[in-house]
């Protein structure tokens, strides 16, 4: 089971993962600084550098950058960037 939740996802086949957002001030794991478009996730299924398109409940959020890493941002979740600590803790 945990060798699923840490397989590559492969390019252009949707995968099921957990949002959550973060408003840390800084850089990203790749040394560039955060900004609104970017997310973190566990390169082991999403790599760094590449793009991941989000819906959620059948609604377009956009096009992002995994950017960034978290040591709390295991398998498949997304992390999404945001300005707002307040928007981010919602």
């Amino acid at each position: 089971a945990l060798r699923g939740l840490l397989a590559r996802a492969r390019p252009g086949e949707p995968v099921q993962v957990r949002l959550t957002a973060y408003c840390l001030r800084g850089r990203t794991r790749r040394g560039n600084h955060v900004r609104t478009g970017i997310v973190a996730a566990d390169p082991r299924v999403f790599p760094l550098a590449r793009h991941v398109e989000l819906y959620a409940n059948g609604r377009y959020l956009g096009r992002y950058l995994v950017d960034d890493t978290g040591k709390h941002i295991k398998g498949a979740r997304i992390d999404i960037w945001t300005p707002d600590c307040d928007d981010a803790r919602a």
